[in-house]
């Protein structure tokens, strides 16, 4: 953890793995190691990271949200589309999380779903603008 807490994500991501080897049971250590993964900007290894924690603590919207957008970094907004739709389940009232699904939406063409999204927003925060988001619909 020396070289997490040092930020030194490159020395510390080799050190999780081989932690993880012996023993692959340590939520909080997959979490540091998808963090780190995607702080170096290791796609593969932070959605692998972040799929094996979310298989342990599914109720962490920010690792379902953190997983979205390692999906959308890899091009597979689809499967980020569907990872969103668990965020939102985990924290229902969390505005910023409907809004990702909200653009990821609009990116794949589930309308009914920025429709949704939008007026969830809107109950959450009472006013909310988005331009672009309008204009496509």
């Amino acid at each position: 953890l020396h070289h997490y807490f040092k930020t030194e994500y490159q020395e510390c991501i080799p050190l999780f793995e081989k932690s993880l080897d012996l023993s692959s049971f340590q939520p909080l250590l997959i979490l540091r190691l998808a963090f780190s993964a995607m702080e170096i900007e290791n796609w593969d290894l932070a959605a692998k990271s972040y799929r094996n924690y979310c298989s342990f603590e599914m109720d962490n919207f920010e690792a379902w949200n953190n997983l979205a957008n390692c999906y959308v970094k890899l091009g597979q907004k689809e499967r980020a589309w569907r990872v969103l739709q668990e965020a939102v389940r985990c924290d229902f009232d969390n505005w910023k999380v409907w809004d990702n699904l909200m653009v990821i939406s609009v990116d794949i063409g589930a309308f009914n779903d920025v429709i949704r999204s939008y007026n969830r927003i809107l109950d959450i925060k009472q006013t909310h603008i988005d331009n672009q988001v309008l204009n496509i619909i």
